[in-house]
Formats: C-alpha cells, structure tokens, sequence
C-alpha cells in the first residue's frame, strides 16, 4: 500500500514538475541559468514520459519488485545528478534552490519506495 501510494503521489508530482519545465522552459532557462531552454524542455518530457510510467506503476493491484526497484533507482540517481549539477556551480542561486528542492523531494520518494518495497518483500514471504 505505501509503495502503491508513493508511486502515484511521485507521478503527480513528477508530472507537474515535467510541464512546468516543458511549458515554462523558454524563461524558467533564463531563471535557473541554463543557456539552452530545449535542454530545459527536454529534460521535462523526459519527465512527462517517467511519470506516465509511475502512475501505470502506481496503479496496479500488483506492483513488480523489480520495476519498482527500477523506480527507486533512477530517483537515487536525479539526486545524485542534482547533487553534481548544484556542485558544479552552473546555475543561478535560485536554480540551485529549486535543483536542491526537487532533489530532496525526489529523496523522500525514493525512501518511501524503498520502504514500500521492503514491506512488499515482507508480504510476499
């Protein structure tokens, strides 16, 4: 049930996250620093596209174990790559809040979906 929740609130928020970047690219670039709004609007389809596949995910009576470990993975890893991004000093100080919020958002999923994961394993057994 938390894996399954978690899914869901992580592909709403996700969604949001991806057409703002997608619709806002050409002055939220300009906001946060980036010199290409298409690298901007890329990277929120990109994320339109992962939250598709979390509310799919989300929605099943039947979550694989290991689709969701896949989930947890490659929300560690936008941490990780926001961490490197903030450290390389290439955004503005307000990019680096917002890169710096979603990235500690983006950690809770990943904790929870861990968590969920691990009841999901405690269930199965």
């Amino acid at each position: 049930m938390l894996l399954q929740r978690t899914l869901l609130v992580n592909g709403i928020a996700t969604a949001g996250t991806g057409l703002l970047a997608l619709i806002g690219s050409p002055w939220l670039a300009d906001v946060i620093g980036l010199s290409s709004p298409a690298l901007l609007a890329i990277v929120g389809a990109g994320l339109v596209v992962f939250a598709a596949v979390l509310l799919a995910l989300g929605r099943r009576t039947h979550i694989d174990r290991s689709a969701a470990w896949a989930i947890a993975v490659a929300d560690v890893a936008w941490v990780v790559g926001s961490v490197a991004v903030v450290e390389a000093g290439v955004l503005t100080a307000i990019g680096n809040v917002l890169v710096a919020a979603v990235a500690g958002v983006v950690l809770i999923f990943a904790v929870l979906e861990i968590r969920g994961i691990r009841q999901l394993g405690r269930a199965l057994a």
